[in-house]
């Protein structure tokens, strides 16, 4: 299942025509040992940004909304964060959720966390209606003849 996702994402990223900027990581950059933004990439790559999008969609707009300020005092898209400013604590907030509030802590892989902050560090960029979904019998073929995904 979790490779027919990743191969649906791929073919819907692959006709996406980029129209939000690369942000930079700087904590990527310079990583100190144990620092568990060291895993984020040092640029955000508009793959990553649109697949953020999708996580954030899925896992996010329940509370946050879909323009990140369903939340009261909360506004996602300021860039200003309550509970910091760094990557490093975004990746905090978002694996251990803030205590007392109603942010949960979510198990998320290191992709799905860089996807999600780099879609955080580009909301306002970034162009929803940019994403094109993909050729489903396309991406069947491919899935199951060249990509060997059944083997």
């Amino acid at each position: 299942m979790r490779a027919q996702l990743l191969l649906l994402a791929a073919l819907g990223l692959g006709m996406w025509r980029p129209q939000a900027v690369a942000a930079q990581n700087p904590l990527a950059q310079n990583p100190a040992p144990g620092n568990p933004a060291a895993a984020l990439p040092a640029v955000f790559t508009p793959a990553d940004i649109a697949y953020g999008a999708r996580l954030y969609d899925a896992q996010c707009t329940t509370c946050h909304g879909s323009n990140g300020d369903g939340v009261g005092g909360v506004d996602l898209r300021s860039g200003k964060f309550r509970n910091g400013s760094t990557d490093q604590d975004l990746v905090r907030v978002i694996t251990n959720g803030v205590p007392g509030t109603g942010m949960q802590a979510f198990r998320l892989d290191a992709a799905e966390i860089a996807g999600i902050i780099g879609f955080l560090r580009n909301m306002n960029a970034f162009d929803r209606g940019s994403i094109k979904t993909g050729d489903a019998a396309r991406g069947r073929a491919i899935f199951e003849g060249k990509g060997s995904c059944t083997r």
